[in-house]
């Protein structure tokens, strides 16, 4: 989830964003194959909220789980800086080369580990872990 502007939402939107969907679509199943959210400061997000959405991402899914048999996270590793702008500037919706650093931002930090030859596990690799497991998956 993001604004126009590529600002991260709040991880509290979450909820009403499902529940919208849910409402949107009563006869059909929702399957979700990029589930994520960005860590980059430039979109305004942190490591703690990308966790927090994680967590409320989960919470969501447990109330509607009838409905959405499926989601998928997006990506394990961030990108590097120099693959998330050459994405940016090749997708259509980035408007405007001033928009570029944002989309950018955004692609970049929505991996659950850093972008380093170790993989550094980010507070939301953790919390997907833990939230995985405690419903036996």
């Amino acid at each position: 989830p993001h604004s126009r502007d590529y600002r991260a939402v709040a991880p509290q939107q979450v909820e009403r964003d499902l529940q919208r969907l849910v409402a949107l679509y009563p006869a059909h199943l929702l399957s979700f194959q990029a589930v994520g959210a960005p860590s980059s400061t430039i979109n305004r997000s942190s490591t703690t909220q990308q966790r927090q959405f994680i967590h409320a991402f989960f919470a969501a899914w447990d109330r509607y789980a009838t409905r959405i048999p499926l989601a998928v996270f997006t990506r394990l590793h961030d990108m590097s800086w120099t693959q998330a702008i050459a994405m940016a500037r090749e997708l259509p919706y980035t408007a405007s080369p001033e928009a570029v650093p944002f989309v950018a931002g955004y692609l970049q930090s929505l991996g659950l580990r850093t972008h380093d030859e170790v993989g550094t596990p980010k507070a939301a690799y953790n919390t997907l872990r833990q939230s995985a497991a405690e419903r036996g998956w």
